[in-house]
């Protein structure tokens, strides 16, 4: 296969000699390196504000755009440098062009690890044959060798992955092969120049530390003892397809003592103080592959693994402060200049008082929202992450067995010690409290919302400055007063005076729907009821309702955006508010997603009161109302099994529910059924006013909800291509065709097949089970389909019922346009 590559880039790392293999491309017409483009901290080279037209800020904004800019080079070969830590936004545009050359440039990584280290002591990056080198000495970070080597490793990794999925291959140098003129020729012949004969390697670059390691580094003893203990070192090899689970193995602390222990550490998290109280029972051992660290677990019989979690606003306040300390000055001027983070001059930090952290903290946050969805220009780091994200890759290269949290050590460290049969020292080291400067509602907030996978997961409280004691006398208050089997709200409303110096007794009871579970009635009623419930001590919540549901909050949520402004309106009103109910309703809240983000943005005193209220129909009845509801709106086209394969995740109950079970508990979800037969009183309003706990001899307003029929299939296909290709709108249509009394105008199973249908519920069964026995007993005989599996009359419509339906549908459909059409004068 011939080659056409037009552009290229160099893979490789500080210190690597990429500035001389760049000099000698440049050296050659027609061939054009760029630098360093994508440094986060410059554009190109140092004191460059653009490249090919565009500013760095531009690039930050736009990376692509830059990219695009490089490659306009008619007839020229055009390509850059990149490093692991550089615009990572660029990564999968680069690796999914073949015809853009890979050139993965290596070097010993001791080697690059001292040069780097001696380049920062000396500021002398670059060294041409006039300049006279400046002579120092560093001394070896064993921890800051490790925590480079793994992350150029991973990077390498990654990079090998990428190439083999897109089927490419790439030119690998190491660092002595950039002098050998033969390999740089072949190089260029490698990248298509075939009419250049010979390259000479660049000249006017010398070596800036052509000395032995032993001579540049201080405690070289204490160097060679460290690498002696990590077996992935090797000063020579290339990644290997074996070593890929290795880069995460080498994280693991390991002691003898008894039948051993494994601690595997978390970034952030108080692993100095965890590692100290090992120490106490005996060496550690540090530094294993995957081979090793199975090796040592056969040896070790009995042995325990664990980690230590912390909260997370603790953690990202740590990440925040290592951020402020002197060795991070580069990453400091970034965050400074391109990412609107309020941080002072590196001068003026020392004099930040707490106001002024907080305020830089915040801003801090906000960027970290914009990092996690990746539109910085800043590569992955590790203690900006969720502990969740962490804890899984973790667990790809073994089992951890136990996971601690900072606030309990003085407790478990003792007892898994006690477990392993290693001496049991205390722990006695108290656990970190969250700094006054940042214990503020609105950034413990602002952590939750960041964060929300390890607050639910993990079960960490939004302010763990409370204490625990509080949080279990109310969870035993609220299972005092709520037992599992009533799945009623656990309320005696009493009068609305008695309430208003009792807001902890109050509840947030919000409805969920499903659709087609007659929400709009339920909805209707709350609104025309709403002075007679606030003279019961009931709520139905005003904020971001603009008629008679908060749908407006729950597609907030499901656009999820991080902000929410319409669910922080509801939020205030109910903070505000001395009823001893507070509704929500809005039948958009019934989403997978929902229940989690919900819980992720409620302030912790709320969310312990809430109570989800939803209703639950036959899945397959509940998809062909769906369908038919959305087809005569225009919203979907006439496809029936099309939009179940689409929309299947709506009558998933238990991927739904469970999204609420995580957020708020299992015991505080009431699922009722939707079946007349079993509703109280056969009426879904008085089922729901009966589970609310109203009394049942008030006089409510019970006015007739707007007609809203279920039409058969072929009227509600074609209203959908009315309202698509017409002026007129799916309500008037509606309406009319509602008072239309003719034959075969609704009609019940005429969208899915029997097979479709009985797939459906086959395939939901053991959910529905599992539904059935954790909230509701009385949903047996919801989601029997006996009828289905009998084939029984009148489940689904036979040919001639359909072929009525259609003829009568054509008739109706033309009947309303024409009227409609005339009375507007259209």
């Amino acid at each position: 296969m011939s080659r056409a590559f037009q552009r290229f880039v160099i893979f490789a790392e500080m210190r690597t000699g990429s500035n001389l293999l760049e000099a000698t491309l440049n050296s050659v017409s027609r061939v054009t390196c760029y630098g360093e483009a994508f440094n986060p901290y410059m554009i190109g080279w140092p004191d460059k504000d653009h490249l090919k037209g565009v500013s760095k800020s531009e690039r930050d904004d736009n990376p692509l755009r830059l990219l695009r800019a490089l490659w306009d080079k008619p007839n020229h070969l055009p390509g850059f440098r990149y490093f692991h830590d550089h615009e990572p936004r660029v990564f999968n545009a680069i690796m999914n062009d073949c015809t853009c050359a890979k050139i993965i440039l290596t070097r010993n990584q001791i080697d690059s690890f001292v040069s780097t280290a001696l380049a920062r002591q000396t500021n002398q990056w670059k060294l041409n044959e006039s300049e006279t080198p400046v002579s120092s000495t560093v001394h070896f970070d064993a921890n800051a060798f490790q925590q480079v080597f793994a992350e150029v490793e991973a990077f390498q990794h990654h990079l090998m992955r990428r190439l083999q999925e897109t089927g490419q291959t790439a030119f690998w140098l190491s660092y002595r092969d950039l002098r050998d003129a033969d390999v740089m020729t072949g190089l260029l012949h490698w990248l298509g120049r075939t009419d250049v004969e010979r390259v000479e390697p660049a000249k006017d670059q010398v070596p800036q530390n052509p000395q032995e390691l032993s001579d540049k580094v201080i405690n070289f003893s204490e160097m060679e003892e460290e690498l002696a203990r990590f077996p992935r070192f090797s000063p020579r090899r290339l990644p290997s397809a074996e070593s890929r689970q290795d880069l995460v193995s080498s994280a693991r602390v390991t002691i003898e003592a008894g039948n051993g222990l494994i601690y595997t550490p978390i970034h952030g998290t108080p692993i100095e103080k965890v590692t100290s109280w090992l120490r106490t029972a005996g060496p550690l051992t540090k530094h294993f592959d995957q081979s090793t660290l199975l090796k040592w677990k056969r040896e070790h019989p009995g042995h325990r693994s664990f980690t230590v979690l912390r909260h997370p606003l603790l953690r990202i306040w740590t990440a925040f402060k290592d951020l402020l300390n002197a060795d991070s000055t580069k990453l400091r001027q970034i965050i400074r200049n391109t990412q609107s983070v309020t941080l002072p001059s590196d001068l003026a930090l020392a004099e930040m008082d707490n106001d002024d952290l907080a305020e830089t903290f915040a801003s801090f946050l906000r960027f970290l929202q914009l990092y996690q969805k990746h539109t910085t220009p800043l590569p992955s780091n590790p203690s900006w992450e969720s502990q969740s994200k962490i804890l899984a890759r973790l667990c790809q290269t073994g089992n951890i067995d136990y996971i601690f949290r900072e606030a309990n050590l003085s407790h478990d460290l003792p007892w898994i010690a006690n477990l392993a049969n290693t001496q049991n020292h205390p722990y006695t080291i108290k656990p970190t409290a969250i700094p006054r400067a940042i214990d503020k509602p609105h950034l413990h907030r602002m952590s939750r919302i960041l964060y929300a996978p390890d607050y639910i997961q993990f079960g960490f409280q939004e302010n763990p400055n409370e204490g625990q004691g509080k949080l279990q006398r109310s969870h035993a208050t609220a299972k005092n007063r709520l037992p599992a089997t009533t799945k009623t709200l656990p309320v005696q409303l009493p009068s609305t005076q008695s309430t208003k110096n009792n807001k902890d007794q109050n509840v947030i009871l919000i409805h969920i729907g499903t659709q087609k579970t007659g929400s709009s009635s339920i909805q209707h009623f709350l609104r025309e009821n709403h002075d007679i419930l606030a003279g019961e001590g009931i709520n139905f919540v005003s904020a971001s309702r603009p008629w008679i549901d908060h749908n407006q909050v729950a597609r907030e949520l499901r656009d999820w955006k991080g902000e929410t402004p319409l669910l922080d309106g509801v939020i205030k009103e109910i903070d505000q508010s001395d009823k001893t109910v507070n509704i929500v309703s809005g039948e958009m809240f019934f989403h997978p997603e929902v229940g989690r983000r919900l819980a992720s943005r409620m302030p912790a005193e709320q969310k312990a009161k809430v109570k989800i209220l939803a209703y639950l129909r036959r899945p397959d009845h509940l998809m062909e109302s769906l369908y038919k509801q959305r087809a005569k709106t225009g919203a979907v086209r006439a496809n029936a099994s099309a939009y179940l394969e689409n929309n299947r995740w709506e009558c998933d109950y238990k991927q739904i529910l469970d999204g609420y079970a995580d957020g708020f508990g299992k015991d505080n979800i009431i699922v009722r059924p939707y079946s007349r037969k079993l509703l109280r009183d056969g009426d879904v309003v008085t089922d729901f006013i009966q589970s609310v706990g109203l009394p049942s001899k008030l006089e409510f307003k019970r006015s007739k909800p707007e007609d809203n029929p279920t039409f058969s299939a072929a009227i509600s296909d074609l209203m959908g291509f009315c309202v698509r290709n017409t002026p007129l709108q799916s309500r008037d249509l509606n309406e009319f065709i509602a008072k239309l009394d003719w034959e075969h105008l609704k009609l019940n199973g005429d969208v899915y097949t029997r097979e479709e249908r009985l797939l459906l519920m086959k395939d939901l069964e053991g959910d529905l089970k599992e539904i059935t026995s954790d909230y509701c007993p009385q949903l047996r005989d919801v989601f029997n389909y006996g009828d289905l599996k009998r084939n029984d009359a009148g489940v689904v419509a036979v040919s001639e019922e359909i072929m009525d339906s259609q003829k009568q549908a054509g008739r109706a459909v033309i009947r309303a346009m024409w009227e409609l059409m005339k009375k507007d004068g259209k």
